[in-house]
C-alpha cells in the first residue's frame, strides 16, 4: 500500500472506505440491486483485502 507509513493518510482513507461499505450495506439493506448480485466476487474480493488489512498505526485503545 502506498500509504503504509502515513498514519494520516490511512486514517482518511479507512475513514472512506467505512463510508463506502455504510453505503453499499444501505444500497442492499432491502433488496440486492441485481447488478451488486452479478458483481458480488468482485466486490466482496476488495473488500476482503481491506478488511483483513493489519497497519500498526490504525490501531486503536478500542477493546470489542
Amino acid at each position: 500500500m502506498k500509504n503504509e507509513t502515513d498514519q494520516a493518510a490511512l486514517k482518511v482513507l479507512f475513514d472512506t472506505l467505512q463510508l463506502l461499505l455504510k453505503l453499499y450495506v444501505d444500497l442492499n439493506c432491502q433488496d440486492i440491486p441485481e447488478f451488486f448480485e452479478d458483481n458480488m466476487a468482485p466486490f466482496m474480493t476488495i473488500f476482503h483485502k481491506y478488511l483483513t488489512y493489519n497497519n500498526p498505526l490504525l490501531a486503536t485503545d478500542v477493546s470489542l
